[in-house]
């Protein structure tokens, strides 16, 4: 979401708006899902069932 400056002004922590965002969603998904015990082969099950998201498609890392 494009912004007008930084919208919150804090003394000891500046913000910086030439800073590259931060995660995309889902970006991370499977990464804690592996962290959380879950195989491969379920994680796919999961995103096949709409239970968790991936990548954004057309985001870099969807085409990775």
């Amino acid at each position: 979401m494009k912004q007008l400056g930084v919208p919150v002004k804090l003394s000891r922590t500046p913000g910086d708006p030439t800073r590259a965002p931060g995660p995309g969603f889902g970006e991370h998904t499977a990464d804690v899902l592996r962290e959380a015990g879950y195989d491969d082969e379920a994680i796919a099950r999961l995103a096949e069932a709409g239970a968790v998201a991936g990548p954004v498609e057309g985001s870099l890392l969807a085409q990775q």
